[in-house]
């Protein structure tokens, strides 16, 4: 799940990330972008970007359904964050499922004794952490 300003850079790196966490676990992770979907069109640069490659809004899962369709956070199994490394206070009652964190801002040292990955390093964005993870 990318920050709540979901810009190229969360949104973008929800999709790649759920795919890499698929792909290397071997179980299906369901990239969440973290906005109403009503409020995503706010978002210009990310609506053409995704437009661009041919994706559709309908293909995604936005967090007011996510939460929808959890609202209890003991039915969510993990919450890995990209381009941020603590969540919102809105969303802090999933707290203790945040269990990966990949974010280029400084590290807020939050989730560390349940963390089983970490990526936090001052870089351009938190997708050139991830790509530097599909290597």
């Amino acid at each position: 799940m990318g920050n709540t300003s979901c810009d190229v850079d969360s949104a973008v790196g929800a999709l790649v990330l759920a795919y890499y966490y698929t792909t290397k676990l071997g179980q299906p992770w369901i990239p969440v972008i973290n906005c109403r979907r009503q409020d995503f069109f706010c978002n210009l640069e990310i609506v053409k970007h995704l437009e661009n490659c041919q994706i559709s809004q309908d293909e995604l899962y936005f967090y007011d359904e996510f939460r929808q369709q959890y609202p209890d956070p003991a039915a969510i199994e993990e919450v890995a964050l990209i381009d941020h490394n603590v969540l919102d206070a809105e969303q802090s009652d999933m707290g203790s499922k945040v269990t990966r964190v990949i974010d280029h801002h400084v590290d807020s040292g939050a989730y560390a004794d349940q963390l089983v990955e970490k990526q936090c390093r001052l870089v351009g964005s938190a997708c050139s952490l991830l790509a530097l993870m599909l290597k």
